[in-house]
C-alpha cells in the first residue's frame, strides 16, 4: 500500500528524480523509475520484488535481534561472559569486519537464538518434475513446505533441543540441512553473510552500552505469517550497562512458554 501509490507518482522529469534522490521515498521513486525503464519488470513484478527487500532485508533482521535479546535477558549468566568478551575484544567500539571472527560468544549466541527461533521458519518449493519424496511420488507443479523450525528441535540432532544452550556450538556441526536459518543449497538467502553481520554489530553495540532486563510479568506469543515475531513485540527494561546481571523472577506468559524451556543460570 505504501510503494505502489510511490509508484504511480514517479514522474519523466529528469531533474525532478535527481532531486528526488534526497530523500528516502525519493529514492525508492528514483529507482522504481530507473528499472522500468532499463527492464522488463512488470510495475507489479517490481513492488513485489521491493516488498521483498523490504521484507527479507530489514524484518527478518530486527525479528532475530529481538528474539536474542529475550533469551539473553533470561538468561544472565551466559549474557555476563558475553559482556566480557566483548569490553575485553573491543573496549567500548563497534566491532570491524576482522573482530567479529573473534568473538566466539557472540556467534555462538546468535547461533543458539537462530535454531531456536528462524525469523523464516518454513521454507516453500515447487517440484519442477516429478520425484520420490519419503516414499511417496510427488508429481510435477507440487508445493512442498518443510519447517525449520520443527528440524531446529530434533533430539536427535540437538541435545536438549528446547534449551538454549549456546555452549552447544563448540562441539556440533550439523551440517547445512540440519541447521539452516537462511534455508540451503541454491535457494539459500543471498543475503544471509549481510545478516548475520548486521546482527552481530548492533548486538554487540548495544550489549556493551545497555542491560536489558523483562518486566516481572511479560506475555509474549508468537505471530507468524511470513516471519516469526513476538507479538505484541518485545516489552524490555533498558539500562545503563551496571552488570548487574542475576537471575530474576519473572511470569512468562503466552504461547513463547511452549516454544523453550528455560534453562537453569
Amino acid at each position: 500500500t505504501t510503494i505502489r501509490p510511490s509508484a504511480q507518482e514517479r514522474t519523466s522529469d529528469e531533474d525532478e528524480i535527481i532531486v528526488s534522490k534526497t530523500d528516502p521515498k525519493g529514492r525508492i521513486l528514483y529507482v522504481n523509475d530507473v528499472f522500468l525503464r532499463v527492464s522488463a519488470f512488470a510495475e507489479d513484478e517490481l513492488i513485489g520484488h521491493l516488498g521483498v527487500i523490504l521484507a527479507a532485508g530489514h524484518e527478518t533482521s530486527s525479528n532475530a535481534l529481538c528474539w536474542t535479546l529475550f533469551l539473553l535477558a533470561l538468561h544472565p549468566r551466559f549474557t555476563a561472559d558475553l559482556v566480557d568478551e566483548l569490553a575485553g575484544a573491543l573496549r567500548g567500539a563497534a566491532p570491524s569486519v576482522d573482530d567479529l571472527g573473534k568473538l566466539r560468544l557472540l556467534d555462538v549466541a546468535i547461533k543458539e537464538s537462530l535454531r531456536l527461533f528462524p525469523p523464516v521458519p518454513l521454507n516453500h518449493r515447487l517440484a519442477f518434475g516429478e520425484c520420490p519424496l519419503g516414499g511417496y511420488t510427488l508429481p510435477h507443479g507440487t508445493e512442498v513446505i518443510s519447517s525449520l523450525y520443527h528440524t531446529h528441535r530434533m533430539p536427535d540432532l540437538y541435545a536438549e533441543p528446547l534449551r538454549f544452550r549456546p555452549e552447544r556450538w563448540d562441539g556440533i556441526d550439523p551440517g547445512p540441512y540440519a541447521y539452516s536459518p537462511f534455508s540451503a543449497g541454491p535457494r539459500m538467502c543471498i543475503g544471509a553473510t549481510f545478516a548475520l553481520m548486521e546482527i552481530k554489530i548492533v548486538l554487540a553495540i548495544l550489549l556493551q552500552r545497555f542491560r536489558f532486563e523483562l518486566p516481572p510479568k511479560s506475555r509474549i506469543d508468537r505471530f507468524f505469517s511470513i516471519t516469526m515475531a513476538p507479538r505484541p513485540g518485545l516489552r524490555l527494561i533498558v539500562h545503563a550497562q551496571d552488570r548487574e546481571f542475576r537471575q530474576r523472577d519473572v511470569e512468562l506468559r503466552g504461547s513463547v512458554r511452549e516454544m523453550f524451556e528455560l534453562s537453569p543460570n
